[in-house]
């Protein structure tokens, strides 16, 4: 039986100290294949159980836009419940590695194998990624037609979608300075993905914001360009969170850094 100075998962007889050795990068991984779990469930229901009651062309989202984001599969019930349920699987891995991540970069900024200005970055976007996705299900609270509106709905994600980008922006920076973009693309495809979501990004936000804003709203009628600008939804989500995931697949299998994180239990 494991006691307080018995070796658990690698541990140290003689000192008593518990050792368990991870790339914090899995963190990461799985809390955003946590997220693409999430809306690749949202899609299939809503597909297969939704769409016959509820058709695309009647929903809110369709009624201002003119076409449908990426969010309405996850917009209505049985959907909304099933992602709502499902949501722990991306907030906890991803405020674990959000936690962790502080103080490696904190400590990679120390030895001077990072910028000051990354670690700084990291500083001030870490409390705002934690807050947001420890709130992500408030999301599913008010459906894009409820009592509050749908500016309501819509902060929330909008929110979460700016801690995805802050969090892609980070994974890059961090695998740029240090030379170590997975798959052995390069500093130059690093460089190139981030100026790319970057204008993914400013488009992306400047189409919702304009409309919510101006009041511009669709009233229904299809958007000409519905189709271009509905799949550049899923595109987007794919920067913010899929192909993120696969980074730190790669990173994970490719760069052999580990860290190593000790719970010594001290008698006295």
């Amino acid at each position: 039986m494991a006691t307080e100075t018995s070796p658990i998962l690698g541990g140290d007889s003689v000192t008593g100290k518990i050792v368990r050795t991870f790339h914090i990068e899995a963190l990461r991984m799985v809390g955003l294949a946590g997220m693409t779990l999430v809306f690749g469930l949202g899609w299939f229901i809503t597909a297969v159980f939704i769409n016959s009651r509820i058709p695309p062309e009647t929903t809110e989202i369709y009624y201002i836009f003119g076409f449908n984001h990426i969010c309405n599969n996850v917009d209505h019930m049985p959907a909304r419940e099933v992602a709502a349920v499902l949501t722990p699987l991306a907030t906890i891995p991803l405020v674990l590695f959000y936690t962790l991540n502080l103080y490696r970069m904190k400590y990679l900024a120390k030895i001077g194998k990072i910028s000051g200005a990354l670690n700084i970055f990291n500083l001030v976007t870490t409390p705002y990624n934690i807050f947001v996705f420890c709130l992500m299900h408030l999301w599913f609270v008010n459906p894009p037609d409820g009592e509050y509106g749908f500016v309501a709905h819509y902060i929330p994600y909008a929110l979460i979608q700016w801690a995805g980008v802050f969090t892609a922006i980070q994974q890059l920076w961090y695998y740029i300075e240090l030379d170590c973009v997975p798959f052995g693309l390069g500093k130059g495809f690093g460089k190139m993905f981030v100026a790319v979501f970057l204008g993914l990004t400013l488009y992306s936000q400047n189409l919702v914001v304009t409309v919510l804003v101006t009041q511009d709203y669709a009233n229904g009628v299809p958007d000409p360009n519905g189709t271009f600008k509905e799949v550049l939804t899923y595109v987007y989500f794919a920067f913010c969170f899929v192909l993120p995931a696969i980074f730190s697949y790669g990173a994970i299998k490719g760069d052999g850094v580990m860290d190593k994180f000790t719970y010594e239990a001290i008698e006295g």
